[in-house]
């Protein structure tokens, strides 16, 4: 038996462990720094984050622009005159930049833009 076949299981067994602890302080690193740049984010708008969720599936409006290296979140934030309103930010990049899109304030209609008329308009 050689030398390689018997340091073979002994180097998985080190190596296998290293690299799962490496990829654990990699996302825990690239968590902290998101959070930390939509806290900056906040602060430069004035405004205060009171629910901060990632999206790993339902993006929102980013659902077909985001790519693997990009991470998305909702956000619930309180403005300076007390106004409650979510929105979806997507950080991605080495700059994190932060790319926002508000809900409307006012709610839509769900469907299609189709207007029937109503009993008191057809005549």
């Amino acid at each position: 038996m050689s030398l390689l076949a018997v340091m073979e299981p002994v180097i998985v067994v080190l190596v296998a462990p290293l690299a799962f602890a490496l990829a654990i302080a990699n996302w825990n690193w690239s968590s902290r720094r998101e959070k930390t740049t939509i806290e900056l984010w906040a602060r430069e708008n004035h405004v205060c984050v009171l629910e901060c969720d990632r999206r790993w599936l339902l993006r929102g409006p980013f659902f077909w622009t985001t790519g693997r290296t990009k991470s998305v979140y909702r956000i619930t934030v309180q403005c300076p005159d007390g106004r409650v309103q979510e929105a979806w930010i997507r950080l991605g990049g080495w700059s994190l930049k932060a790319d926002v899109r508000w809900d409307l304030d006012t709610p839509q209609p769900p469907g299609f833009p189709v207007v029937f008329p109503t009993p008191k308009d057809a005549k």
